[in-house]
């Protein structure tokens, strides 16, 4: 699981409202570089085996714990974890927690400050002390910014799960998307929300799902972001700003004589 984000997921009363569960039957699952915010329910991983958890974002999260509830997994690190009510865990350990921040508590080595700096939930920022703060030199927390896959390829396929230096941002086909969501469509017995508003969130007039996801935590969506350049320096884990592309044409062959056959 790579570069996902989790909002709002509403599940209070369940025994569940996560995105792992020990009936699922995976092992060795990684969960990396994404956003769990705003959870209701029991948490973000319950009762999962042998998850691998790195430079992630959890916080906003009211009702919850914001990690894991009786689960065991193997490695924590470089995740920032942040305004949750219950706090992180509960009958849960890790084998190895490192490298992460916390707003309130810790656990682990090497625990890294944070400065209320998260202002975007997708990036971290350049001036963050989080930038580099994490195990050899990484972020500490979630930064979301370019496409993951090589464009058109699938599972397996050469490229398919690398990073590429193409932004994320604006979402591609952000406006169908919100077109579709807006369909009105009635939700079934018990679910939550009980109706379905289909100009709520990122379909309400005026919005966009990059300008909902941008604004989340009540800030301007940065000027930066709908022109195509994420505006990142990059670091050892990225493959960094690709800029401008390179529109100069290539030099006018010389010594080449063409010839009718």
């Amino acid at each position: 699981m790579n570069g996902c984000i989790t909002l709002d997921n509403d599940q209070t009363g369940s025994t569940s409202g996560s995105w792992i569960r020990n009936d699922y039957g995976g092992k060795n699952i990684d969960v990396i570089n994404s956003v769990f915010w705003g959870f209701k329910g029991i948490g973000t991983v319950f009762a999962g085996n042998t998850v691998n958890i790195r430079n992630c974002t959890f916080g906003g999260n009211t009702t919850s714990y914001s990690l894991v509830n009786h689960a065991s997994p193997s490695s924590f690190k470089n995740n920032l974890v942040i305004r949750s009510a219950k706090g992180t865990l509960y009958g849960s350990s890790f084998s190895t927690a490192s490298y992460n921040a916390f707003d309130s508590g810790s656990f682990g080595s090497n625990v890294v400050a944070y400065k209320n700096d998260l202002l975007y939930l997708p990036r971290v920022e350049s001036n963050s002390n989080r930038v580099n703060a994490g195990e050899g030199g990484s972020r500490v927390g979630a930064h979301i910014m370019y496409r993951m896959g090589k464009s058109g390829s699938l599972w397996d396929e050469q490229g398919w799960n690398t990073q590429t230096t193409e932004p994320l941002w604006p979402w591609p086909y952000e406006d169908k998307i919100r077109d579709w969501f807006r369909e009105p469509n009635n939700p079934p017995a018990g679910a939550s929300p009980s109706s379905n508003n289909t100009t709520r969130g990122f379909c309400a007039n005026g919005q966009t799902l990059t300008k909902y996801i941008w604004e989340y935590l009540g800030r301007t969506i940065p000027s930066d972001i709908y022109s195509g350049d994420p505006g990142d320096p990059g670091d050892p884990g990225d493959p960094g700003n690709p800029g401008s592309p390179d529109t100069t044409p290539p030099a006018r062959p010389t010594g080449v004589t063409a010839r009718q056959q």
